[in-house]
């Protein structure tokens, strides 16, 4: 054994560092879906609402359903008179968040003049939405929708 250790060919041990341990850090915190101000588009449709929208937060790539809906009066004359016709207008439309998981879109809410009996001329006199709102059907957030209002001569 001594002749071996002479010569060199005693093996020495290898030590191996052990791995350095790390502090697990913590993987952000993903945001949570949430609608960016809402921006009016005008000119917008002559009986409703047009806004563009942008919700963040998403999923990159995930499929967001949206649903969007408004109660519109509308007054108007067919001759004399006036008459107020309501109605529930609704939007549904499913968009794709992008690779920042983003999705921006337009909404339109659009009512369609009552028509008059007897050939009888139609005439607006006034139109506005009520309890207008979008919701992203996904994650059930909610933002309102700006109310629209016009008075016709």
């Amino acid at each position: 054994m001594l002749a071996l250790a002479a010569c060199g060919a005693v093996a020495r041990p290898t030590v191996t560092p052990s791995p350095q341990a790390t502090a697990a850090r913590p993987s952000p915190t993903p945001q949570a879906p949430s609608f960016a101000p809402i921006q009016f588009v005008k000119p917008g449709p002559l009986y409703g609402t047009a806004v563009d929208f942008q919700e963040v937060g998403l999923a990159p790539g995930g499929t967001v359903a949206y649903r969007a809906s408004a109660e519109a009066i509308m007054t108007y004359s067919c001759g004399s008179g006036s008459l107020t016709a309501t109605k529930q207008l609704s939007f549904a439309q499913s968009f794709t968040a992008d690779a920042s998981g983003t999705v921006s879109g337009r909404v339109t809410l659009e009512m369609t003049p009552p028509l008059c009996n007897n050939s009888a001329r139609f005439r607006p006199l006034q139109f506005e939405t009520r309890a207008a709102e979008l919701v992203d059907t996904v994650h059930d957030v909610r933002v309102a929708l700006p109310l629209a209002f016009a008075q016709f001569d």
